[in-house]
């Protein structure tokens, strides 16, 4: 966390959407003017996402009825919400006009990437992962929600959502070579992640929160001589009936598990099915 904390406060521009209003300032038909963004979710309705949990954020889930969603630069990853090297230079050299910059000024501008966004991630497959169970999953007290690309769309009821000023955003993180080229674009740094991690199949719920309001006594990041607030994460309202369409255990779960997990189910709003993963079954049997 300290290290990622740190690349906040060393980046004294952050992405602000206001500064690109002015469309004229802009030539249109550069190829630079890239607006990159992730497929459009409603291309992706029928598809099953996965989300790997401890027994503990379940609880959380289907109690006080949220999802947690993280700020960029919480994630373990230290490329998360920033271009790659080429890109950023790119981009810098535009900066350098738009703006009035330095050449330094502006690539450290550009290489900050998206400061401004706060992400949920799922697993877009059709069947569970023994690498994301091992992955995600603490031991052998794991479950998984299971849903569909449509039911996460609808689950959000965030009275913030749609305003001017913080947007949802949904579709699949696309994976690159970062010593190459990327897209542009306000989605794309958030949306991109390394060809390593390309067995995580992830699809993302992006929050972009323009003009970075933040819970009160929230920690702030200097841009441009002014303090933005920031939080680590957001709590974002859901509608627990919409998303969970089934809740499956850990394939390794003792004996007593399925009851504690049936239980917990049985006493929140949902009434979806509590399945056993027989991943690891004996199939001779």
């Amino acid at each position: 966390m300290e290290e990622h904390t740190d690349r906040i406060e060393d980046h004294d521009h952050i992405f602000q959407p206001e500064r690109h209003d002015n469309i004229g300032d802009f030539d249109l038909e550069k190829p630079e003017r890239e607006n990159w963004c992730p497929n459009d979710i409603n291309e992706d309705d029928d598809d099953t996402l996965w989300k790997y949990m401890d027994l503990s954020k379940l609880y959380t889930i289907l109690e006080d009825e949220y999802l947690w969603f993280n700020h960029v630069t919480n994630f373990d990853d230290p490329y998360e919400g920033v271009y790659s090297e080429k890109t950023a230079k790119k981009i810098a050299e535009m900066h350098v006009d738009w703006f009035d910059l330095s050449e330094e000024e502006a690539l450290k501008k550009a290489k900050a990437g998206n400061l401004s966004s706060y992400v949920n991630c799922w697993t877009n497959s059709p069947h569970q992962s023994v690498a994301l169970w091992e992955k995600f999953v603490e031991g052998n007290k794991g479950v998984a929600i299971k849903t569909r690309a449509s039911n996460l769309r609808a689950a959000i009821t965030d009275k913030r959502r749609g305003t001017d000023y913080i947007s949802f955003r949904f579709g699949k993180v696309e994976y690159t070579d970062y010593e190459e080229t990327m897209p542009r674009g306000i989605s794309a740094p958030v949306y991109h992640k390394r060809n390593s991690f390309d067995y995580e199949k992830e699809y993302r719920v992006v929050i972009s929160n323009y003009l970075q309001s933040a819970t009160e006594g929230a920690p702030t990041i200097t841009s441009d001589g002014v303090e933005w607030p920031y939080d680590p994460g957001l709590e974002i309202s859901i509608d627990v009936n919409e998303l969970v369409e089934s809740v499956y255990i850990s394939p390794t779960a003792d004996s007593y598990f399925p009851d504690v997990v049936g239980d917990i189910v049985d006493n929140s709003k949902i009434d979806v099915e509590v399945i056993q993963s027989d991943l690891f079954d004996d199939p001779m049997q």
